[in-house]
């Protein structure tokens, strides 16, 4: 399960350039597997990023997504290192789909995240049909060299303020709907009120 924002505190220290993330990032704060930003530094983001979107009554968005739920890591080719290749394929498909404004990262051990700051419910809902859809056409390696496969990933989403005034609900809300998008079927976006 998701761990929550409040335990999570703000690091400061000089920071690196990374393409395609909103701030520049130490190498340590970057997940190994993903190639996005890591759990805690990702959750802690979030945490501030929706503080400010509250502050300046701006809008944010919440993207969570996974793979269909009848894919999962284990299930992939050992070539691909028991599926973490494919993640971090999968985070680069992601991280070439972002504004310079945009974070991503992992939340927990098969949920990435996507933070929109300046971005309301309607711009998520375009954004998330755009990750489905992205994903389930890209070709990823199979089981031999020669082979490609396709994935699908299923994206929850929530707004500020629509769908919560602080970031631990905004990520719970987010949680929901990607519950609910795995239950309705595959390559689905859902929102935190569907």
């Amino acid at each position: 399960m998701v761990s929550t924002l409040r335990s999570q505190s703000p690091t400061k220290h000089p920071r690196r350039k990374f393409p395609n993330l909103r701030k520049n990032f130490e190498p340590e704060e970057i997940d190994k597997l993903t190639g996005l930003l890591e759990q805690s530094v990702f959750l802690t983001r979030i945490r501030d990023e929706v503080h400010r979107a509250v502050r300046f009554e701006r809008p944010v968005s919440l993207l969570l997504l996974s793979f269909a739920k009848t894919q999962k890591l284990e299930d992939f080719h050992p070539r691909m290192v028991k599926g973490y290749g494919t993640l971090r394929l999968l985070g680069n498909v992601i991280r070439l789909m972002l504004r310079d404004i945009d974070l991503a990262g992992r939340v927990d051990a098969e949920v990435l995240g996507l933070l929109l700051p300046e971005t309301g419910l309607a711009g998520a809902k375009v954004v998330a049909e755009k990750i489905c859809a992205k994903i389930a056409t890209h070709e990823f390696p199979g089981e031999t060299l020669d082979s490609l496969i396709r994935l699908e990933v299923n994206v929850g989403y929530s707004s500020y303020p629509e769908h919560g005034l602080d970031a631990d609900i905004l990520l719970a809300t987010s949680q929901v709907a990607l519950i609910r998008a795995h239950e309705r079927g595959q390559s689905l976006a859902v929102e935190a009120s569907d």
